[in-house]
């Protein structure tokens, strides 16, 4: 079963729920789906998966980051990568997934990101049973990441991948510029295909 399902209708969007303690900027929820697909200079064709956040007494929702991913022939690869209004074109393009997962696996990038040097590297931890809102997911992939840039900053992100459904679990600690931002979130339901926007209304598994 496809461990990150990108391509529609298989791609669901995920509704998140932020743990207590770790709401930056009065966040409680945010929403990660697909926005759509781009060509990028390098011919390839990748999608593009947002995260929009928003207060959970707003129906609105405020998109903070993209990242254009596309499949090769070892799995899922990153070309470009927005925070907020940044966008970061990674090159060479970065590991997202080696597949197949395999316990113990690890991988390492170096390249640029917005053209300063980073170095990343990213290791299957294990599978694990996992209990989230939306429910429980046996044989979850557990990765860790660490990403270094050469001014310093430091993000360590570790995620927990359900087969079939993607990402269902975040906790990630960066610090930059001397400040540290924790952020912890669970899956709590998932959008059906064919519902208008990521925002739209929702239904329980």
């Amino acid at each position: 079963m496809d461990p990150f399902p990108l391509e529609l209708p298989f791609a669901k969007a995920h509704i998140f729920e932020v743990r207590p303690g770790f709401t930056p900027e009065g966040v409680q929820i945010y929403e990660v789906g697909v926005a759509g697909k781009e060509r990028l200079p390098d011919g390839n064709d990748y999608v593009i998966l947002e995260t929009r956040t928003r207060p959970r007494a707003s129906s609105s929702a405020r998109a903070i980051g993209r990242e254009w991913l596309r499949r090769d022939g070892s799995g899922i690869v990153c070309a470009r990568r927005q925070e907020g209004p940044t966008i970061s074109d990674l090159e060479p393009v970065q590991r997202f997934l080696r597949l197949p997962l395999l316990e113990g696996d690890s991988w390492k990038w170096s390249g640029r990101a917005g053209g300063l040097p980073c170095t990343s590297e990213t290791t299957v931890v294990s599978r694990e049973r996992v209990t989230v809102p939306e429910g429980t997911h046996e044989g979850t992939w557990r990765l860790d990441t660490t990403t270094r840039s050469d001014n310093g900053d430091v993000l360590t992100r570790s995620i927990r991948i359900a087969p079939g459904f993607g990402l269902i679990e975040e906790e990630s600690c960066i610090t930059a510029s001397g400040r540290t931002l924790k952020f912890d979130a669970r899956l709590l339901r998932e959008v059906e295909p064919g519902k208008p926007s990521v925002t739209g209304k929702t239904k329980h598994r």
